[in-house]
C-alpha cells in the first residue's frame, strides 16, 4: 500500500508561462517559490506544490479534457469568503456552487482555459 500523505505537487503545462503565472500569482494569490526557464513553482498550502510548465495549449474556452487530461482544486475554510476575495481580483465563477459528499465547490478557468476549482471541505455556508 502506497501510504500516501497527500499531494506533494501538481503539474499544469501552459502555452504562454508568464501570462498563466501571473494570474495565479497576482490574482489567485499564490506564492511564487521559484521562477525557471520553463517552470514556475507556487505554494498552494500544506508543503503542495502548483508547477506550471510551458509546452502546453491554450484555449479561448474551457478545455477539453483531451486539453487538460487533470484538474486540481484548493480547499479553503469557507467558500464564500474566497469567492468573493477573487471577484474582487477580477476572476469569476465558471460553474454555479455545487455540493458533493459533504465538500462545495465552484469552478473557475485560468486565462487559457484551464478548469480549477476551490473547495469548502466543511460543507457549510
Amino acid at each position: 500500500m502506497l501510504h500516501s500523505h497527500g499531494i506533494a505537487h501538481v503539474g499544469l503545462r501552459v502555452a504562454d508561462l508568464t501570462l498563466v503565472s501571473n494570474f495565479y500569482e497576482l490574482q489567485v494569490g499564490l506564492d511564487a517559490l521559484e521562477k525557471h526557464d520553463g517552470c514556475h513553482i507556487f505554494s498552494i498550502g500544506g508543503g503542495a506544490l502548483l508547477e506550471i510548465w510551458s509546452g502546453g495549449v491554450a484555449s479561448s474556452t474551457k478545455k477539453t479534457p483531451a486539453q487538460q487530461s487533470s484538474r486540481f482544486s484548493f480547499a479553503v475554510g469557507r467558500l464564500e469568503p474566497a469567492m468573493a476575495w477573487l471577484l474582487q481580483q477580477g476572476v469569476r465563477p465558471s460553474s454555479e456552487i455545487g455540493d458533493y459528499l459533504g465538500t462545495r465547490w465552484v469552478h473557475y478557468q485560468d486565462p487559457e482555459g484551464n478548469t480549477f476549482g476551490v473547495v469548502d471541505k466543511n460543507g457549510t455556508r
